[in-house]
């Protein structure tokens, strides 16, 4: 799962398998034309934390979601 704390920055937290890689991907637009890659995140523990600092000045709103990593 992955929840958001809007704020000067988007700070995600994700949760699943630790030991796991996970893809968190934005689009700006909900259905999505496709989405875009951002970063990979290895999950040390659940949950871990990722701050989008591009967020707040390159868009105004951005949907998130992390795919697991076969």
């Amino acid at each position: 799962g992955i929840s958001l704390n809007a704020g000067q920055h988007a700070s995600l937290s994700i949760t699943g398998t630790v030991g796991a890689t996970y893809i968190i991907e934005f689009t700006s637009a909900i259905p999505p034309a496709n989405w875009t890659p951002l970063t990979n995140i290895f999950l040390a523990a659940s949950p871990s934390f990722y701050v989008d600092s591009a967020w707040a000045t390159n868009n105004a709103s951005r949907f998130y979601r992390a795919v697991s990593v076969p």
